[in-house]
């Protein structure tokens, strides 16, 4: 319509630009927008400040918003705040649901003690045989999650299962690969969900129709933009809060063009790789190999352990200003798929205000570097008792001389001959007395690897 009005006006001798023709499309065929008024102020200051927007002599305090834009919204919350560029999106950009995915929600157990354990609760032969995999939201985190709790597939008690809580919803999608993301958030974020679990209902899954449009919805689903999408659908005051599936499968998601699909989804992916491959370092995860502070040890054995721990902090460091860079670039990237403009970006940005950052090792946010070397440490001998705990012949290990039996700390001692060099490992077990006698908040004092053995681990 609009260059069919630059068109006729031209073929009349008059020049028109495509702004004044798009100004008179609205005013010829849309209808009179709807004017919001945010008036916060008290007494006089809110009848003077209303007075001034009348006259445009007031920002932030008149909204003139498309009737038809405002209706777009599902449910037609008052999103009267955004901005119309990103107020047209809802009209003008597919929803996720049908357009790219399907967005589903899972089994609500109903009583999860009976029917939920962690996964080092169950013995490794019940495993994906009597006990599966079990998304169910959890804290936050974009990008990645380890899985590690399992739910009670024993078909001997799936009839019991099915009779607690929501029944067995979506049981045609379970064991799928696909997204997921907890319910309850302050901050919606989504994370890769692996092939061969069942999800919850405080879990919800997304399932792409097309496999090579996983790794960017993972992109776009944890950007700044779609954040900011979200944000419609609750009040201006908050960040959300309870992401429900009927939203989620409505929020408009750009179709890819050109090289967009790969620009969004190559920094997606290599954060995910990121995180998952940090884990592995991490004794609680179920990815877990060995403690970050044995590999550094392993590539350099002769280091000494405060050179090892200041490597250790270095490497996280570097690994956080990497993933927040990808992040930044696939911020990018969503806003241009958009179609947004600097000054809508800019806007954006500093209406979400202060967001969470990627992290590679998120449970240590806010800790300081002193706790974090202590952490390393603490890890490192855990690591040694777990070896030592799994290669004896009855699992009992005495913390002093016991019928012949070596003491824990002497055979801690020689685990640490393995990464270091047997003759080094008497050296090496001194000098992490002297860390582990430092004040550090969250953990207890302790004068040698004995001490800490019997009175602190």
């Amino acid at each position: 319509m609009v260059s069919a009005i630059t068109s006729s006006q031209r073929q009349e001798g008059i020049e028109i630009s495509e702004a004044r023709a798009e100004e008179v499309y609205k005013i010829v065929f849309e209808e009179p927008p709807v004017a919001f008024f945010r008036l916060t102020q008290a007494g006089d200051e809110r009848e003077k400040h209303f007075v001034e927007s009348l006259a445009d002599s007031a920002t932030g305090v008149r909204f003139d918003v498309s009737r038809r834009d405002l209706l777009a919204v599902d449910g037609a919350p008052l999103s009267y705040w955004l901005p119309p560029d990103v107020l047209h999106l809802f009209r003008s950009v597919p929803a996720l649901q049908p357009s790219f995915a399907d967005a589903r929600q899972g089994k609500a157990t109903g009583d999860d003690p009976r029917f939920t354990r962690q996964r080092w609760e169950i013995a490794p032969t019940k495993f994906r045989r009597e006990w599966v995999p079990f998304a169910k939201g959890g804290a936050f985190s974009r990008f990645y999650v380890d899985t590690d709790l399992v739910l009670d597939w024993d078909p001997r008690h799936r009839e019991a299962l099915k009779a607690s809580g929501n029944a067995l919803p979506s049981e045609s999608l379970y064991f799928r690969a696909g997204l997921t993301y907890p319910r309850a958030a302050q901050v919606f974020n989504v994370r890769v969900m692996a092939e061969g679990c069942v999800f919850a209902d405080k879990g919800p899954a997304i399932f792409p129709k097309n496999a090579v449009d996983t790794d960017f919805l993972l992109g776009v689903l944890n950007s700044s933009m779609l954040l900011y999408l979200c944000k419609a659908r609750t009040s201006r005051e908050q960040m959300g809060g309870r992401w429900e599936v009927g939203v989620v499968q409505r929020l408009p998601i750009p179709r890819p063009v050109g090289d967009m699909r790969q620009r969004i989804a190559t920094p997606a992916l290599r954060t995910h790789n990121a995180k998952a491959t940090w884990d592995e370092g991490n004794e609680i995860s179920t990815r877990f190999k060995e403690p970050w502070l044995a590999t550094v040890l392993q590539e350099h054995p002769v280091r000494p352990l405060a050179e090892a721990l200041e490597a250790m902090l270095a490497r996280e460091a570097a690994a956080d200003t990497e993933i927040q860079a990808w992040y930044a670039e696939m911020d990018t990237a969503v806003f241009d798929a958009y179609g947004l403009s600097p000054e809508i970006r800019e806007t954006v940005l500093k209406d979400l205000g202060a967001r969470p950052p990627e992290l590679i090792w998120p449970q240590m946010a806010g800790k300081t570097a002193e706790q974090k070397r202590m952490e390393h440490v603490v890890r490192l001998l855990s690591f040694c008792v777990k070896q030592i705990l799994e290669g004896d012949d009855d699992g009992i290990v005495p913390l002093v001389t016991c019928n012949n039996e070596p003491p824990l700390e002497e055979r801690v001692l020689a685990e640490l001959g393995k990464l270091v060099g047997a003759d080094r490992a008497h050296v090496f077990g001194g000098t992490i007395a002297p860390e582990r006698r430092k004040k550090v908040p969250g953990h207890k004092r302790a004068d040698s690897i004995g001490d800490f053995l019997a009175n602190a681990y």
